[in-house]
């Protein structure tokens, strides 16, 4: 299963990707505008980032998913 997390950066957001990562089964990805926060998180966290999505526009939400 996929899963994307919109708005991984904010203190909801990054919890919820760090507990839905912690599913090995789960496809999980998390989505931020700056790809500069992949510096405040842990490496396999950062690694699931996909960076310059802003949900202002919806038309990039599916190559996310890539």
């Amino acid at each position: 299963m996929k899963i994307l997390v919109i708005g991984a950066s904010g203190m909801i957001g990054s919890t919820v990707l760090r507990v839905l990562s912690e599913k090995s089964e789960w496809d999980v990805l998390g989505t931020v505008r700056d790809g500069r926060v992949r510096d405040l998180l842990p490496p396999p966290l950062a690694d699931r980032l996909v960076d310059g999505i802003d949900v202002l526009h919806e038309d990039v939400l599916p190559s996310a998913l890539g």
